[in-house]
């Protein structure tokens, strides 16, 4: 509204809102001119709520306006909306619609302040009140979110759980029992196996080719270690075979075994130098 001497002298006056459950179609608008103009209200239409409420527009000495135009002349030219006036009347409070009962399409404001009047334009605010869960997700939503489905995730492990037990407990077979019939059947079908591939088998095949013959592989037996015990020592036979033979010429002697050596061809070439030795003697 703007400031202007009518509406400063106009001071108070009253706002009516009807609340209807008809759509706001050309027969509506005309039943709201006869209404504005004869006040016996809207013919054809079933009005679900009516409010009427006063406003006053605020006064402004006429000094003091146009001492403040004077200092904020600048600013009053270059921003035309600094000389309008916004009033927020409140029409109606906690109205409650049953869900039972009609629901109201359209609504018709009336400004009841004569022809002096000015208004630039106006316009009908519905805030919806809400409660518990309803508001928590409008004012809340990130924090609601997270609660939420950490509840429903948590319900849902936990009936999970009951379900699983009443489940075993019907069956009537323990966890344990049919570990143990899976490890059994495992271990027979392992042996079934080995049985099987320990045997020769013949396998037909298409045409005039031969059958084919499976024969499982012999496994190599380890030949048995011979102990150290076993092995005969050269140092203890050529420590019998040379008694008395301290008497044979210096040319015998420097060709008979000492008995040091270990391997097998010494002690051959030694035991034969002995004997040719006591054929001489």
């Amino acid at each position: 509204m703007p400031r202007s001497n009518p509406n400063v002298e106009r001071g108070n006056f009253m706002i009516t809102l009807h609340m209807v459950n008809s759509q706001a179609d050309a027969g509506l608008h005309a039943a709201a001119e006869r209404h504005a103009s004869l006040h016996q209200g809207l013919e054809g239409a079933n009005v679900l709520f009516t409010s009427r409420r006063p406003a006053l527009f605020p006064y402004v000495d006429p000094l003091v306006s146009v001492a403040s135009r004077v200092l904020f002349l600048l600013y009053h030219l270059f921003t035309p909306g600094s000389s309008t006036n916004s009033m927020i009347i409140p029409l109606a409070e906690r109205v409650l619609f049953s869900r039972a009962s009609d629901l109201p399409k359209s609504a018709y404001v009336e400004v009841e302040a004569g022809q002096t009047i000015q208004i630039y334009h106006a316009y009908l605010q519905l805030t919806a009140q809400l409660r518990g869960l309803r508001w928590m997700m409008v004012h809340y939503r990130i924090s609601t979110f997270i609660a939420l489905t950490l509840v429903f995730w948590a319900f849902e492990v936990i009936f999970m759980g009951v379900a699983w037990g009443l489940w075993s407990m019907a069956s009537g077979s323990p966890p344990g029992d049919a570990d143990d019939k899976i490890r059994r059947l495992e271990a027979e079908r392992y042996e079934y196996e080995d049985e099987d591939t320990d045997r020769a088998e013949t396998f037909p095949t298409y045409g005039r080719q031969q059958p084919l013959k499976y024969e499982p592989e012999i496994k190599p037996e380890a030949d048995p270690e011979q102990p150290l015990s076993e092995i005969p020592r050269a140092g203890a036979d050529a420590d019998d075979e040379d008694e008395g033979s301290f008497d044979d010429d210096d040319d015998d002697v420097q060709h008979k075994d000492s008995g040091i050596g270990t391997s097998y061809s010494e002690e051959g070439i030694s035991s034969i130098r002995r004997r040719t030795s006591r054929n001489k003697l």
